[in-house]
């Protein structure tokens, strides 16, 4: 087994100072920063907490809601009261009020205006802001412990000179071992085990390897120590374990036992014996090196996995796709695993390994200035030193200030693990070429994932709702698969959405389970998916993007096709193929070849189509020479008679054109076709010449004139008035016709899908409680004259929004009366018409909710006659409205009460937000009074019985708004408008 170690061969900093939140839970006793709910008021949150003594200081954000209080912290403590705080319906955040201070992010370390990395202003060379940073992410933390208190420890697999001055303040010590008195005195198996571990020479020596050293200084180098560089930590614990150079995977297997060994001991004895390792790094690997032949390596990570680490691995120092050939450890399918290449200070990736399923991040590895053998510095480059950075941000993620996060580190190690990976993967910066290239898309940024870590955790609180995470597509055919996914803290259902690669729209669908199958997909072709967890009224960051490829591919993709690639694409390049219906931009990213197959062209057996190609270039035009070839027998080759389907014979540097013909007897389904552009001679299949491009993409062959209807078709989301017509995909329609009608009609209504991917129709303005048939077509051309038959015909009924029943009056007296109905399932709410019994106009009035079942009417004429009718509203459709109900309300007697003046009641405060007195005259003594208060729709929303002379009234949980109130006593009442806010 042949090991490499993944290193190739060679800026300014601004000081600035910033105010920050310390590091640490440092806070002032005894306050808390609150945010309200929408409409909540401050006192009622005062009532809810008075057995702590919440008092209200001062509202800091009035517009964003945001108070600061104080509690009495003999009655509990912070972190207590934050929970029960949380739980509040009033309170959307609470949490500490941290300490403030004067801090420098720019350490004073002289040679740190090298390293590009941490802070680029793009003024020595490449872009302004290329980096992860780290100034300000150190804003909030310089790493060293969580805020529990364990001491982060990331440890290196390879021997390093932590003697250097910049690094011997952050090497780790097993401190409960007595160095060189061959003795175990820890117990943990290793002897004398006091700087480390080496697996070859089964003792400490493992302070030695210039490569290593390099690799120790990205992770933490000391900082801020005015000495050379900085880490990505100022302060973390570097642990060491070498001898892997053995070259053997037993080695392999020997040096992650150790750290695993000292993680799970941690976990087992509450952090008093053992090592919080959270993050291990392998600047080497096996380039082309297959996970399927080495399982118990690849399944190790798991293991590391489950007690809490986190892997970081240098990829391939070349470019190649690992997706397809593979590499050793970084395309081990472990979600504890992450794959690193490295990028430059313009943010491209230009030396290094790719792979969209396979590399995760990319990470600065270019011309990276760190600490060097000897006690030295210099400059080096390779994926060697991106995936050091990479764990070192990880190691400065465990030390943000976030009481729950180390709350969910002691209770679920793998979680925690899990938690800050998400945020480091969804913190990443999309730039230069990584999109597409890896599973991100993008290169790491320290302060993002930081500023997401504490957001997915409500620092100073619980954990609000966590980003999903293990991602994965299974039972994948050649049009469906099933998306799973872990499940999140908290989270009470999930948001699902999908799309093709390349696409600009994803299908969105929710559900509440782990797990989300789909169907009617294009074969042969790339789709990526992305979930985000909803946890009651918040959600989750989304995931980042996990990508798989439907069946189909075995001939285009699986097929050895021979290697094609042009040297140098910087001056000329392809910049468009067009073939039918396809049209496909590129630039020189990739180089000299590009590789289009996850892009699929549907071409019939026996039909032609005009195809162009295009060429770019960068300064002078050149003389370029065009060819095409199309595995027509799917042999994986393209030496057959007719593979060679479109060659200009001239050289130009304009836009060629032609048609490209099918063969009748081509093999029907996926092949390769392989555009080739060749500076100033003719291009073959299998070359590799100086200048120009090769790009591949996928074909379909389908047979000529035939249209396969879907092979069936169905209805979901059946509502009251709509619903949601499914069918499956039909490889090679260019869109579908759908006709319809109700059941037991003859009379059909037809539409047209335009687009051959489309699969669903959501039919709305549908009558409730009605049957429906419908069937569907597919069309395979253009014109309309290459058709499916028409699939069966599927039925629905839609769901009966039915009239409310049992109507009645009640409560009726001179001006007011309560109107009643059953409620109805379903319904979202009612529309009450009534009028004067004998006139034509019909006064509106809307009832929102289910369960309401009455309404009151208020302000009606006495000795008066009044009719009314009420209509369900469900979603998307109505009832018919029921038959009219009829009540005469109650005539004036000569005993009518008489109004009495505002000196005989009086209400107060007005305007209110909490408690109101009523206070009565001797007028309304005995017997008691009634005391009805009404809202401006003339509900009543309150009613008492009270004997003078004072009544209180609470209407802290009354909608701000205007009311009636009406007290009546005997022969006399009194009414009067109370304002509440």
């Amino acid at each position: 087994m042949h090991f490499i170690t993944r290193t190739c061969i060679a800026v300014v900093a601004i000081l600035f100072f910033s105010f920050s939140s310390i590091a640490s839970d440092s806070y002032v006793r005894g306050e808390l920063l609150i945010q309200l709910s929408p409409g909540a008021q401050i006192d009622k949150v005062k009532r809810s907490f008075l057995k702590y003594q919440v008092q209200p200081v001062q509202p800091i954000s009035p517009h964003m809601r945001i108070w600061l209080v104080r509690f009495d912290t003999l009655a509990i403590n912070e972190h207590a009261i934050i929970r029960e705080l949380y739980e509040h319906p009033l309170i959307d955040i609470a949490q500490v009020n941290h300490k403030i201070s004067l801090r420098s992010t720019i350490p004073n370390d002289p040679n740190f205006a090298s390293q590009w990395q941490h802070l680029n202003s793009g003024t020595s060379g490449g872009i302004a802001d290329a980096d992860i940073d780290s100034d300000e992410a150190w804003d909030i933390t310089t790493g060293g412990n969580t805020s529990g208190g364990d001491e982060i420890v990331v440890c290196v697999i390879e021997g390093a000179d932590l003697t250097h001055p910049d690094l011997a303040g952050n090497a780790w010590f097993n401190t409960a071992e007595i160095p060189g008195n061959s003795i175990d005195d820890d117990g943990n198996g290793y002897v004398d085990d006091y700087q480390g571990w080496n697996v070859s020479s089964n003792d400490d020596n493992v302070y030695s390897g210039s490569h290593g050293t390099q690799v120790a200084g990205m992770i933490g180098a000391k900082g801020n120590n005015n000495t050379g560089v900085s880490g990505a930590n100022w302060n973390v614990k570097i642990m060491v374990v070498a001898g892997h150079s053995a070259s053997t995977e037993a080695s392999v297997i020997a040096a992650y036992s150790y750290p695993w060994f000292m993680r799970k001991k941690y976990n087992q004895t509450n952090g008093n014996s053992g090592a919080f390792v959270v993050a291990t790094n392998a600047s080497w690997g096996i380039d082309g090196g297959d996970p399927a032949s080495a399982p118990l390596w690849c399944s190790f990570y798991d293991s590391l996995g489950e007690v809490g680490i986190l892997n970081c691995g240098a990829t391939a120092n070349n470019s190649v796709d690992v997706d397809v050939v593979g590499d050793l450890p970084t395309a081990c399918p472990s979600d504890f695993m992450v794959s690193v290449t490295a990028t430059n200070n313009s943010d491209m990736r230009t030396f290094s390994a790719y792979g969209q399923t396979t590399i995760d991040v990319g990470a600065p590895g270019a011309s990276i200035y760190t600490t060097s053998a000897g006690g030295g510095y210099g400059t080096t480059s390779g994926t060697s030193f991106a995936s050091p950075l990479t764990a070192g941000v990880i190691g400065l993620l465990y030390s943000v200030p976030c009481p729950a996060l180390s709350l969910l580190i002691d209770s679920d190690p793998r979680g925690a693990a899990l938690a800050v990976r998400s945020a480091l993967f969804a913190g990443v910066d999309i730039v230069g070429n990584l999109p597409g290239n890896t599973v991100t898309g993008g290169r790491i940024n320290a302060f993002n994932s930081i500023n997401i870590l504490m957001n997915n955790f409500g620092c100073g609180g619980l954990p609000i709702c966590s980003t999903p995470s293990g991602l994965n597509a299974t039972s994948i055919g050649m049009s469906n698969a099933t998306l799973n996914w872990n499940s999140s803290t908290m989270a009470l259902y999930y948001q699902v959405e999908f799309r093709e690669a390349g696409s600009s729209s994803w299908f969105s669908d929710t559900t509440s389970s782990l797990s989300y199958g789909i169907s009617g997909l294009q074969s042969c072709t790339s789709y990526e998916f992305r979930i985000t967890a909803f946890c009651d009224s918040l959600s989750s960051i989304t995931s980042p993007s996990t990508s798989f490829n439907t069946g189909g591919c075995a001939n285009c993709i699986g097929a050895p096709y021979c290697t094609s690639i042009s040297n140098n694409a910087s001056e000329e390049w392809i910049s468009n193929v067009a073939v039918g219906s396809l049209s496909n931009p590129s630039s020189n990213l990739n180089g000299g070849y590009s590789d289009f197959t996850n892009l699929t062209i549907n071409l019939t057996r026996g039909s032609s189509y005009p195809i162009s190609v295009t060429p770019a270039f960068s300064a002078s035009n050149f003389t370029e020479y065009f060819r095409v070839w199309i595995d027509f027998n799917q042999d994986g080759d393209f030496d057959d008679a007719n593979e060679l389907v479109f060659d200009p014979g001239v050289g130009g540097s304009a836009q060629v054109n032609g048609v490209i013909s099918i063969p009748s007897n081509a093999a029907i389904g996926s092949c390769r076709m392989r555009v080739s552009m060749k500076w100033n001679a003719v291009p073959s299949s299998c070359e590799s010449f100086s200048y120009g491009e090769v790009e591949d993409y996928c074909v379909m062959i389908l047979d000529s004139e035939s249209c396969d209807a879907p092979n069936s078709n169905y209805t979901t989301n059946v509502l009251y008035g709509s619903a949601t017509l499914n069918w499956d995909l039909v490889l090679g329609a260019v869109g579908y016709t759908i006709r319809g009608r109700q059941v037991g009609t003859s009379a059909f209504v037809t539409l047209n899908i335009s687009s051959g991917t489309t699969t669903t129709y959501n039919a709305s303005g549908l009558a409730s409680n009605t049957s429906y048939e419908w069937q569907v077509r597919a069309n395979c051309d253009n014109s309309g004259s290459v058709v499916s038959p028409w699939t069966s015909f599927t039925s629905f009924t839609t769901l009966e929004c039915a009239t409310p029943a049992n109507l009645s009056t009640s409560n009726i007296n001179n001006s007011s009366a309560r109107l009643n109905w059953n409620t109805v399932a379903g319904a979202i709410g009612y529309k009450i018409q009534g009028r004067v019994v004998g006139t034509s106009g019909l006064v509106s009035i809307n009832v929102a909710g289910n369960s309401s079942s009455h309404y009151d009417a208020f302000g009606l004429s006495s000795n008066t006659s009044y009719e009314w009718r009420i209509q369900s509203n469900c979603p998307g459709a109505k009832s018919p409205y029921s038959a009219f109900n009829t009540f005469t309300t109650v005539g004036l007697q000569s005993t009518s009460k008489v109004s009495v003046t505002g000196n005989d009641a009086k209400i107060y405060p007005n305007p209110a937000s909490g408690i109101v007195l009523i206070e009565l005259s001797e007028l309304f003594d005995l017997p008691a009074s009634t005391i009805s208060v009404f809202d401006g729709t003339g509900k009543e929303v309150y009613s008492a019985r009270s004997n003078y002379p004072v009544h209180t009234l609470d209407v802290s949980e009354f909608s701000a708004g205007v009311y009636q109130v009406l007290i009546q006593n005997k022969d006399i009442q009194f009414r009067n408008r109370l304002v509440v806010y």
